[in-house]
């Protein structure tokens, strides 16, 4: 592995045709002065800030209407504007000149070959600044809720078909379940059931499993139960379980309820379909017995819950999972975790520095005071999207 003083060397090898242009305030008086190149390989804007400001330690203007910044260089003494706009990055030369039009292009070229450089020169201060909080995680919490929406509703869906055919109607559905609920007389049982709805129980366990995981990374921020000398970095790599614990005060009957099922609901249902659907503690296996044959080698369940199988799906496990995660919502969006839900149900990406950290807890006073909170961080994400400054 290089060292720094290699790699520097390395970046001004490949940057030696670049220069900062002293003359930059008589070539770009005019702010729409130039004449933006055409480049077939744009560079990412926040690397080219980070190699021409943060490792060249070039001068740069901005932020005005519009515009992030600007940085006004030369290249092979050809004065040249690099800028990041509402619409992207471009390149601009000052004149219109066809060969002022390939060194742009070319300087586009040595750019993106000094990016692979330019990140290990700054690696060491990405995992600083990851392991201090000061980050931002984009928020895809609307896309994970809608595909376990997606796969719950399918799965409804296809197991009503094979259950009652294709022409039953959802009256027939809810009676036979409010049967179930009031008697428990009502057991529905298919046998190597091949169809599709076994498949989309599985996708729907599996999708909200994966939504709880990026939830309880989202809502570390709003709580004021987590452990925070736990790195981000390490907290992420956790599993889920792990990370409600900390989050949640597991002496708490309640939240202990909760990670119970969600516990026995992944170890019989998820977890097998993992790991090439064999359950653990020997559910899987069947004991040769003279004079009888192959029995189960767990002969009983002491389990209340019963038993899942990718091939054995009954239309009460479903109702069981899905009342499960229904209530498992609830706990998130009524007990400690409501103001994370909060703000994370409305799109915004998660400030994880210090100075957030603290500006989140102080509207947390009450619902009121965090609700506006969130609605100026709206209006602020909106205007930076549109370089409204």
């Amino acid at each position: 592995m290089k060292t720094e003083e290699e790699l520097f060397k390395s970046l001004n090898l490949r940057l030696k045709d670049f220069k900062p242009d002293d003359e930059a305030n008589k070539h770009w008086s005019d702010p729409n002065a130039g004449t933006a190149v055409k480049v077939k390989e744009k560079p990412p804007p926040y690397i080219v800030f980070i190699i021409f400001i943060h490792l060249k330690k070039y001068d740069f203007g901005g932020r005005w209407e519009k515009v992030a910044w600007e940085i006004p260089i030369k290249y092979k003494n050809i004065p040249m504007m690099l800028t990041h706009k509402k619409f992207g990055f471009s390149i601009r030369t000052l004149t219109n000149k066809e060969e002022h039009a390939k060194l742009a292009q070319e300087a586009i070229y040595k750019i993106n070959k000094t990016i692979p450089v330019a990140e290990q020169l700054i690696e060491p201060l990405i995992k600083s600044q990851v392991d201090n909080g000061a980050i931002t995680l984009a928020n895809d919490y609307n896309f994970l809720r809608s595909r376990y929406k997606y796969f719950r509703e399918k799965a409804i869906e296809h197991l009503r078909k094979e259950i009652y055919g294709d022409d039953e109607s959802q009256k027939h559905y809810e009676e036979a379940m409010e049967e179930y609920r009031k008697s428990g007389s009502i057991e529905i049982d298919f046998r190597v059931m091949k169809g599709k709805a076994s498949s989309y129980i599985a996708a729907m366990t599996d999708a909200y499993y994966s939504l709880l995981e990026h939830i309880f990374v989202l809502i570390r921020p709003f709580h004021k139960n987590e452990k925070n000398s736990i790195p981000l970095s390490k907290f992420i790599g956790l599993n889920w379980s792990e990370k409600y614990k900390i989050l949640f005060d597991v002496k708490d009957s309640k939240a202990k309820k909760q990670l119970d099922v969600l516990q026995k609901i992944k170890e019989i249902y998820r977890n097998p379909l993992a790991h090439g659907n064999f359950r653990k503690e020997g559910y899987s296996l069947y004991i040769h017995f003279p004079r009888v044959g192959a029995i189960p080698m767990k002969l009983t369940q002491a389990d209340s819950i019963e038993y899942f199988s990718f091939y054995d799906t009954k239309e009460t496990e479903l109702d069981f999972i899905c009342n499960s995660f229904d209530e498992f919502d609830s706990f998130l969006e009524e007990g400690s975790a409501k103001y994370g839900m909060i703000y994370i149900k409305r799109e915004l990406d998660v400030f994880y520095d210090d100075k957030n950290r603290k500006r989140y807890q102080a509207a947390m006073s009450s619902e009121k005071k965090f609700i506006a909170l969130v609605e100026k961080m709206i209006r602020d994400s909106e205007n930076a999207k549109n370089m409204d400054w």
